[in-house]
């Protein structure tokens, strides 16, 4: 039977790594944000040792618009139960750094606001580089026809992780769409498991559907 593997382990994995690799994301400007359209694949790794099986794989509808806000859909593809299948969404106004989490499933959305609410602008290209330690540069390679550049990641030095300070995976960011994430290992030694996040299709420039950035109409609000 599979691991069961909860919807907070995915999503804090994978914020958790957001937030390092970008910690000045919101405060230095370069001009507009590049919007696009994107499929993603995501496959969670249980780790034992030297060895690893799959527990759980997804796909992910991943879409920015020209304002900077997200949208990410997520529908499982192995490792869930039929009867426990789920379809959910994060929405991430970046006018108002509000997150919506929308469950299509029971028709609600929890609303995250951001402390304080403050706009999301890119990063420049030096508020960016300069984050990045230059000893964690892995090199660069080209994902769906963009060139991305790697990078080494770290967990958080100084936290209560168990993990802190140690080796948190690799991300290859591209500098041409704001430096989004095309590609992330997240080694989460904590629960022993490793999440590979690949983009595998991706339309640059592409403004996507303005009704997705939308609550719908009917879904009750949570806060």
């Amino acid at each position: 039977m599979p691991t069961k593997v909860t919807r907070a382990t995915v999503v804090s994995g994978a914020l958790v790594l957001l937030v390092f690799l970008f910690p000045g994301f919101t405060l230095h400007a370069s001009g507009p944000w590049v919007p696009f359209v994107s499929q993603r694949l995501v496959k969670i790794y249980k780790v034992s040792g030297n060895s690893k099986h799959l527990i759980s794989e997804k796909s992910e509808v991943w879409l920015r618009n020209s304002q900077g806000s997200t949208y990410l859909r997520y529908t499982p593809m192995i490792g869930v139960k039929p009867s426990a299948q789920w379809e959910m969404a994060t929405l991430v106004d970046a006018t108002t750094d509000t997150t919506y989490v929308i469950d299509y499933r029971n028709k609600t959305v929890r609303v995250e606001k951001g402390q304080p609410p403050a706009p999301r602008t890119p990063p420049t290209p030096d508020s960016f580089h300069s984050s990045m330690p230059k000893d964690r540069f892995i090199g660069r390679k080209t994902i769906d026809g963009i060139e991305c550049e790697g990078y080494r990641m770290l967990w958080a030095p100084g936290t209560a992780r168990v993990d802190a300070g140690k080796p948190a995976g690799e991300a290859w960011v591209a500098p041409s769409l704001n430096f989004a994430a095309l590609e992330n290992t997240i080694q989460d030694h904590s629960v022993g498991q490793e999440i590979d996040i690949r983009v595998v299709s991706i339309q640059a420039g592409q403004e996507p559907d303005s009704a997705l950035f939308k609550i719908p109409a009917g879904f009750r609000v949570l806060k």
